[in-house]
Parts: structure tokens; sequence; C-alpha cells
């Protein structure tokens, strides 16, 4: 009679169709969960592949272009492109993702492509002017023809003005590649996990029908009383007594019976459980508070070693002893958190000591500042407590210190490390407690002397790379002077010889020319006596012949006795003499020597088109020199000037103009004469080199390297003159040189020669 009743069909299909529908929905939702989540992970991970590829390809591109630009600015001071070229293509054709390399000038011209089309043409999209902007090294990302690229960006400098950019644009092709591929696999993957999960909840759907339609039909009957058993339990009640008894023996009462022994079973659970989370609340407190102890001590230690190695480092890239104590007392810091100031104090001579490092002070009040060891320990220190070897704790007096002393007086106390090199006592490390709660504990005291290591090998290298370089400092000057004296001995070998060998013909020009000359003069009077026998215009041109034979042999003459004035320095200067003095006009001299300045630039060089431009003082007059010696200077002088300018006009072409103006000044007691060019200058870090012998900044073959040398010892040394050059390095030179009208009695010193650069 039940299971004909109208509730048991209404609980039956109830339950039939809840449990299905419950399972269906159940499974279907877990499923959309379980594919939403699983493809919200893979694309999250296909992002951070993504970024990782992207993060991998800048870091490349960096290290790539940091390297290539040492490259390239070394290649740029060399004039080398071919090498900048040769350098970029081998880069491009390495690397797959490297599409294309661009050195660009300051002009956005590039000189080196390799996209051969774009070769020294004017670069105007957007992100070539974004590159030439960049004065640093910079990532710049964009599309161009629908191509992502990325773009590493760094200046280039020549010396020390900016020259360009070296740009390396990175395809993102093979990037947009693998994403598509991988959103291809997501959503491969995606549409599997659906018909899979579409097949589960169908063959769910049929076993849950199955298993419904079997409850439905033999627990219809007690379920009620089985509900109410669940209703208890859920309401917390697990008492047994109260639910009732089903009496079947069919699966049904078995249920009910194990329902009964799982509330019995739950209630004992119940309580332990409740005891056991009372219990557990507490353990994992206590560990959660031993964790983060230990948590925190393992931090100090790490940032303890991290400061140690960053010591380490940075004191074995420095070798100055200053910079290196600096370094330790900054770093010395970070070891010592109850520290915020520290000094270095090394002992200068005996028993004295000075400041050579601080952090925390104002180091010009104490670096002047010198204590002996009897103040630095005794009479500033209230109480010295030994807390290890070598270690000490001290409290300074309150009212003791004084003038740049008086900043210490705010501490309560000072940690003492001596430092000892090879057991002698070099100086003293402290470090400041600026009065905190906690003072320094038995964990400083580890670090402090794991630090005094440190310190000791650091000042031990420091001191040992200082004496190194002094002593290969004085072996190199050793050197240069040894090599000065041969070389100058030698030139005085070889000038005397040329001189000698010289000599020899040249008295025979001469000798013969003051012949020619007579003969000339004869030839005129015997011409003349028979003038009416040879008629008057046979007469005209035999003597017309006669003079020109009689003006060319006395310029034979004039230059000879040049030329044996010429050997006559040259014998004089490889025996150290002076030639005679005589008195002679400046502006004369000029005029001469620089006919002769000029043709002998030209005959090294026929193209050379130059500009003299005179401006000669009416009032210079005479002046007291060694004539040979003085034009010898204008010479070496002019010459100078004009291979400056023939230099800058072979780099600049038709467009400058070369200029070379001499001028003369009176200057009362004194007379300058200057030599101005518009040349290509003199670097500034090579000036005070000029005049240093063998020194020269021409090709070989082309200068000696002593004309500036012995111009400066003539000028200064033999007539007590001054020699002052000012220049700025592809603009101008000056050369002014100032003579007395009369010779000296004593020569300037050796020492001026530094002084003679203008600024």
């Amino acid at each position: 009679m039940i299971s004909d009743s109208p509730i048991r069909r209404g609980i039956r299909w109830k339950l039939l169709t809840t449990m299905v529908g419950l399972t269906v929905t159940l499974t279907v939702l877990m499923t959309i969960v379980q594919i939403t989540v699983q493809k919200q992970l893979l694309e999250r991970e296909l992002e951070t592949r993504i970024d990782l590829i992207k993060k991998n390809m800048q870091d490349r591109g960096a290290t790539l272009i940091a390297y290539l630009g040492r490259q390239v600015e070394n290649d740029i001071a060399a004039f080398d492109y071919s090498s900048v070229h040769e350098l970029l293509e081998r880069t491009v054709a390495a690397d797959s993702d490297l599409d294309f390399a661009i050195l660009m000038n300051n002009d956005r011209v590039a000189l080196v492509h390799t996209r051969p089309e774009y070769l020294q043409t004017k670069l105007d999209a957007s992100e070539d002017r974004y590159a030439a902007e960049q004065k640093t090294q910079t990532i710049n990302q964009y599309q161009r023809n629908k191509v992502a690229y990325l773009e590493m960006i760094t200046p280039i400098s020549n010396g020390n003005q900016a020259w360009g950019v070296l740009r390396l644009g990175f395809s993102l092709s093979s990037v947009n590649e693998e994403i598509v591929k991988s959103r291809a696999e997501i959503s491969k993957l995606t549409e599997q996990r659906v018909i899979y999960a579409l097949a589960t909840a169908l063959v769910v759907a049929l076993v849950a029908a199955g298993i419904g339609i079997l409850i439905a039909t033999s627990i219809s009957k007690p379920i009620v009383a089985l509900t109410d058993h669940a209703y208890q339990l859920a309401r917390g009640d697990f008492s047994v007594s109260n639910t009732g008894k089903i009496d079947t023996r069919d699966e049904v009462g078995i249920l009910a019976n194990a329902f009964r022994g799982m509330s019995r079973s739950l209630r004992e659970s119940h309580e332990k459980l409740e005891e056991y989370n009372h219990t557990l609340e507490q353990r994992v407190r206590d560990r959660t508070r031993e964790l983060s102890a230990k948590n925190d001590e393992l931090k100090a230690r790490y940032e303890e070693l991290e400061t140690l190695e960053e010591i380490v480092i940075s004191i074995n890239r420095e070798f100055v002893l200053e910079n290196v104590l600096n370094i330790l007392l900054i770093q010395g810091l970070r070891l010592f958190h109850h520290a915020e100031r520290g000094a270095f104090i090394i002992q200068t001579s005996d028993d004295q000591f000075s400041f050579a490092a601080t952090v925390g002070y104002d180091m010009n009040e104490l670096s002047a500042h010198t204590l002996s060891l009897k103040e630095l320990l005794h009479d500033h220190m209230e109480h010295i407590h030994s807390v290890q070897e070598d270690v000490f704790l001290v409290t300074l007096k309150r009212d003791a210190l004084i003038n740049s002393l008086e900043s210490f007086s705010q501490t309560s106390e000072l940690l003492v490390m001596p430092l000892r090199l090879h057991g002698e006592l070099e100086g003293f490390l402290m470090l400041d407690n600026l009065g905190y709660e906690k003072g320094y504990d038995l964990s400083d005291l580890h670090k402090l002397v794991r630090f005094r290591e440190h310190a000791v090998s650091a000042v031990a290298k420091a001191r040992t790379m200082r004496e190194l370089r002094e002593k290969n400092r004085e072996i190199i000057r050793t050197q240069n002077q040894l090599l000065i004296q041969e070389k100058m001995a030698s030139l005085g070998t070889l000038t005397a010889g040329i001189a000698h060998e010289i000599k020899n013909p040249l008295n025979f020009i001469n000798n013969f020319g003051a012949v020619i000359v007579d003969m000339s003069e004869e030839l005129k009077s015997e011409l003349a006596a028979v003038r009416k026998q040879l008629g008057d215009e046979l007469f005209e041109s035999l003597d017309e012949l006669a003079m020109d034979m009689g003006q060319s042999s006395q310029q034979i003459v004039k230059h000879g006795e040049r030329a044996d004035q010429i050997i006559h320095g040259m014998q004089m200067l490889s025996r150290g003499t002076s030639g005679q003095l005589e008195i002679i006009d400046l502006n004369e001299m000029i005029r001469e020597y620089l006919n002769l300045a000029y043709h002998g630039v030209r005959a090294q060089d026929k193209s050379m088109s130059l500009t003299f431009t005179l401006d000669l003082a009416e009032d210079v007059g005479q002046i007291e020199v060694v004539p040979e010696n003085i034009s010898r200077v204008f010479l070496n002088v002019v010459n100078n000037a004009c291979f400056a300018v023939n230099e800058r006009q072979q780099q600049e072409g038709d467009a400058f103009t070369p200029v070379v103006r001499i001028a003369t000044r009176n200057l009362g007691d004194a007379v300058e004469f200057s030599v101005y060019d518009n040349g290509t200058g003199i670097p500034e870090e090579i000036r005070p080199r000029i005049f240093t012998p063998f020194f020269t900044t021409k090709e070989a073959g082309k200068g000696t390297g002593l004309g500036l040398s012995i111009s400066y010892d003539i000028i200064v040394q033999e007539h007590g003159g001054e020699f002052q050059i000012e220049s700025e390095q592809g603009e101008y030179t000056e050369v002014r040189i100032k003579l007395h009208r009369h010779y000296p009695s004593a020569a300037q010193s050796e020492e001026d020669r530094h002084s003679v650069l203008g600024t």
C-alpha cells in the first residue's frame, strides 16, 4: 500500500530528478570551473613565457650593445668605419633575432647600416628622431611595416664629445609566432576539455539516473527517518537515543544502523577535534614565533654575507688607500646597525695619528687634526672595557673634548678596533653608538673580527700598490732620462758628421763663386776695351751676359755664405756652443726668412695654398741676438703653422681658408714677434709635452720632435726670453716669443719650461 501512494511516487521521482540534475550540474560546473582555471593558468603561463622571452632578448641586447658600443667608439676614434661595418654585419648575421644594426651620427645620417638601401641617408622616421635624442642606453619598442621591433639604443661619443648613437633592432616576429602557436594550443586543449566534460557529464547523468531509480525504489520508506537523523546531526545533536529505530534488514536498515554508529563516532570525533584545535592553535603560534625568529636571523646573516662580499669586490677594484678606507667605512656601517658614524684613524708618524676617512663627521674639520697615542687612548676616554682580543668598548668623557672633537661627545659608546699590519700598529677603526637603548652585542663583535680581516688586507694591498706605482714611476723617469741623453748624444755626433761632410764641398762653391764674380768684372773691363771692334750690338749682348753671370755669381756667394752659417750653427749645436752676437732688424729678418719658409713647405707639398698676413710694427727697431739661431726658431714656428693649416685644409677641403699671421710689437726694452695660424690646434692632453725632445705629433719621416725643444732652448736658455703658446684644438694656435733688445747676462732657469703654456 505504501508503494502505491502518491507521496511515494513523488519522493521517488523528486529524488531521481534531483540526483540526476544535481550530479550533472555539479559535474558541468566543476568541469567549467576547471577548464576556466586551467585556461587562465595557461594564459598566465603564456604571458610569463612571453615576458621572459622579451626580458632575455632585452638582457642579451643590453650586453651586446654595451660590448659593440665600446668597440665602435674605439674604431671611430681611429676613423676605421670599415671595421665598424664588418663588426655590425657579423653581429647581425650571427643572431637570428637581430634584424638590423645602425650607426647614426648626430645629424641622423646612417654612416653604417646593415640594410644597404639606407646607407649614407638621413633617417627621419619617428623612431630615428627618438633614437637621436637619447643620451643613455635606452630600449624602444615600436611597429614598422606591420613588423614589431625591440630596439636597443646606446649613445656613442668621440673623446669628450657626443658623436651619435648605435642602434640594434631585434625582430619580435618569433615572439609573435610563439604567441599565435601557444594560443592555438590553448584553444585546442580547451576544446578537448569541453568534449571530455560533455562526455563525462553524459556518463554521470546515466549512472546517476540508474542509481536514483534504485534508491528511489528501495529506500523511499525510511528516507524521512534518515532525513530527520541528518537534520539532528546538522544541528549538532550527536546523541543516538532520540533517533528511533529502523528495523528493516536491507541496505537501508544497515545504513540506518551505520548512521547511528556514525553519529556516535562523530560525537567523539567532534569532542576530540575541539580539544585538538585548541592545542594546535597554540602550537602553531609557538612555531610561527620560532620560524619568524629564525627567518630574521637568517636574513641578518645573509645581509652580513652580502655586505662582506660587496666589501671584498669593492676593495679589490680600488687601490688608493683613502678610497679603500672610505669604502670600508660605508660598507662597515651596514654591518653594525647600532652605529651611524665611523672613522679610520691612521698613524702618520711616530706617535701621531690623523683622521684618514670618516662617515657622519665633518671631514673638513677633522682632516687637519692630529692626535698622539696618549690623547687617543687616555685623555678623551673615561672607561675602556676589553670585550675581546684587540676589541675595546669605550665610554667617552663628556667634558674633555674640545675644538674639532666636540662631535664625539654626543656618543655613549665607541667600538674601537686597532689595525695591526705585520705586528705594527697602523691605526684604529672607530664605530659610534649614538645613544641607542640597545648597545653593541656579541654578534657585532663577531662581525667586527671578520670585518677587521678585510680591513687589514685592504690597507696592506693599498699601501703595496702605492709603493709599486711610485717605484714604477721612478723607473720610467730614469729610463726616459737615459733615452733622451742617449738620443741627444747620438744627434750631436750625427750633426757634427753631417756638418763636416757638407763643409768641404760648400767651401769649393763659395770660393769658385767669388772667383766667378771677379772674372765677370774683368770680363766687363775687357769688353769695354774692345767695344769698337765688337760693335754695339755684340758688345751689349756680351755685356748683358757678363752682368747676368756676375749677378748669378753674387747670389751663389750670398746663399753659400748663408749655407755656411747654417753649417756653422749645426757645428755649434753639436758642440753645445753659440754663434756670434749681432744687431739685426727683426722685421727685415722676418721678411727675408718668410719666403724661405714658404718655399721649403711648398717643396714638401705642392698642393699647399695659404695666405701670409704681415702685421709688423714699424717701431720695432733692432735687437742684439744670435741671428742664425733666431732665424732657426722663426723657421721652425712658421713650418709648424704651415703644417697645421695644411692638415686642417686636407680635412675640411675647399670650405676652409688657411691663414698664417705674423706680427711684431715694440715693448720698450723688449720686442715680441708672434705667429698665428687657424690650423688644427694642439690637444689639451699633449700640451705639457710639446717641449719634450723627440716628442712629435707628425707622421714618421715628417718630424723629429726636436724643433720646439731646440727653439725653446734658444729663446729661453740662450737669450733669456719668453716662449708662450696659446691654442684651442680645432680652432687656432698662436706662438708668442719675447726677446730683450740687448743680450741678457744670465738665461732663464730650466724650471720656467713648465710655465710657458698659455691658459
